[in-house]
């Protein structure tokens, strides 16, 4: 996987920030694999992030982060927009979002063809798992443990 840039210009609207998460689903013959990323803080997550000042709404987001984050342009995935949401107040002091509050939409992508995603370079890894085991790597991390049960309630569980 090849490695490249990425920016942030974060839009902020009534004390709110809107983020994305995609739960990468891709279906081989008899199972499905999720994509997850190791961040910079090494925690496993999901593709996604803060709509941008410039994103006319949280699909163009998506769409936006998708293309930095792993290098696929529309057509290469499709999205289904799920009902579930993640409501917090971001709560590290030392980040400029802290006290704000953030809205995480997460949505289902489906990629069929995984041989070229290219990475951005704030990204450390990104792996394949079976469900089960994507459930444990995103608990490995307490402050991030709520990732797992939103990756069950994403997947209907």
């Amino acid at each position: 996987m090849q490695k490249h840039k990425t920016s942030e210009t974060i839009e902020v609207n009534d004390n709110t920030i809107w983020t994305t998460s995609a739960v990468v689903r891709h279906t081989e013959v008899e199972s499905e694999k999720y994509l997850l990323i190791q961040e910079k803080d090494e925690s496993w997550g999901f593709v996604g992030g803060a709509k941008d000042i410039e994103d006319a709404n949280l699909m163009e987001a998506l769409e936006r982060e998708i293309l930095e984050e792993i290098g696929l342009v529309v057509g290469e995935y499709t999205v289904e927009e799920t009902d579930v949401l993640y409501e917090f107040t971001y709560s590290h002091e030392s980040s400029p979002r802290f006290g704000k509050v953030g809205k995480e939409q997460f949505f289902i992508v489906d990629v069929k063809d995984i041989s070229e995603l290219k990475l951005a370079d704030d990204i450390l890894d990104a792996q394949w798992f079976t469900k089960e085991k994507a459930i444990e790597m995103l608990s490995s991390v307490e402050f991030f443990n709520y990732r797992a049960d939103y990756f069950k309630k994403v997947l209907g569980e």
